[in-house]
C-alpha cells in the first residue's frame, strides 16, 4: 500500500447560496477547514525519502487555493458555492499546479472540505 502525506489549514470566507430555500440563502460566512492528501506514485511498500515536503505543499495550497479564498466572498470566484463546488474548484487548482511539477512522485489522492466542526465533503482521486 503506497504512503500518503496531509496537510490541514484553515481559511475565514463568506457566501451564500442562490436558489437555496433556507438560512444558507443569506450572507454567512465560515472558518474553512481543508484537508489535502497526496498518495506516492509507483505503488512502492516503502519510501526512500519523503512523498513530498510538507513545507512544499503547504506553500502549493497557500499560492493556488488560500491567497484566492481567505478572506473573500466565495460567490465572486465560485457562482454556485457549495461546499461540493468549492472542493470541486480547490481540486482543480491544486491538479493544475502539480501536473506542472517535474519528476514528481506524487498524485492528489483527496481533498476534504469541512464547512464546519462536523460536516464535510470529500474528493477523492
Amino acid at each position: 500500500m503506497p504512503f500518503t502525506a496531509t496537510i490541514r489549514e484553515h481559511f475565514d470566507a463568506a457566501h451564500r447560496l442562490p436558489d437555496y430555500d433556507g438560512l444558507c440563502a443569506n450572507l454567512h460566512g465560515h472558518r474553512w477547514e481543508v484537508e489535502v492528501e497526496v498518495q506516492q506514485l509507483g505503488g512502492a511498500a516503502s519510501v526512500k525519502s519523503m512523498i513530498i515536503d510538507f513545507k512544499e505543499l503547504k506553500q502549493i495550497l497557500n499560492e493556488e487555493v488560500l491567497t484566492f479564498m481567505d478572506h473573500s466572498y466565495l460567490n465572486d470566484l465560485i457562482p454556485d458555492p457549495t461546499a461540493e463546488n468549492i472542493t470541486g474548484w480547490i481540486v482543480r487548482q491544486l491538479q493544475k499546479r502539480m501536473a506542472d511539477i517535474p519528476n514528481r512522485t506524487f498524485a492528489l489522492s483527496r481533498v476534504r472540505l469541512y464547512e464546519s466542526p462536523t460536516t464535510y465533503v470529500e474528493w477523492r482521486g
